[in-house]
């Protein structure tokens, strides 16, 4: 179980466990094999969906290391320092060279890791990727309650995760979602993957 977040020194260390990846990004070690690594909200059904597809379009090529921040054996230290949540806050990767990213940026690194950059291409255009970041603010601020769950406060005091989700939340859809189904369902090379 997570901590309460009433003591400001158990935010920053929530966890000591190791996280499911042995390669810690920026470390003396040798460069790891994937791209991104992605930290994400296991608990978010929401999210789940967008790491099932991304797994599915890598193919078992191990170009991206999804992390969950739920899990009990999350570590912070083997995550450049990203504490339960910080992560909650906003989607987090990290690069192979270690380098912490948010946002956008996240997903933009995770579609070209899997040959489908070309989904966030519209993000090299400066007022696009800003409008984008905002769509995606606004929707990792309220994405607790639009999924059936309390807010990140209330997460917090409750130990963590929660698994409680309001099926009705479950119609709502993420912007990259939209953006991902509009432009990838129609994509050839992605069309059988999506045939069902």
């Amino acid at each position: 179980p997570r901590p309460s977040s009433s003591s400001s020194s158990s935010l920053s260390a929530l966890s000591t466990a190791t996280s499911s990846s042995s390669s810690t990004p920026g470390s003396e070690q040798e460069k790891p094999a994937w791209d991104i690594r992605l930290l994400h909200d296991g608990d978010c059904p929401l999210c789940q969906k967008e790491v099932t597809f991304l797994r599915d379009q890598d193919r078992g090529r191990g170009k991206i290391d999804f992390v969950d921040i739920s899990a009990e054996d999350y570590s912070p230290a083997a995550n450049r320092g990203v504490t339960f949540p910080v992560a909650m806050e906003t989607i987090h990767g990290i690069t192979a060279a270690g380098e912490v990213i948010t946002g956008i940026e996240v997903f933009e690194k995770a579609y070209k890791a899997v040959g489908l950059g070309w989904v966030y291409g519209f993000t090299r255009v400066p007022a696009l990727l800003r409008a984008a970041n905002t769509v995606y603010d606004f929707w990792a601020r309220y994405r607790l309650r639009v999924t059936g769950r309390p807010g990140l406060k209330e997460v917090l005091e409750a130990g963590g995760g929660l698994s409680q989700v309001n099926q009705s939340s479950l119609i709502r859809i993420l912007p990259h979602f939209v953006i991902r189904r509009v432009l990838v369902k129609r994509h050839p090379m992605t069309r059988r993957a999506h045939a069902c």
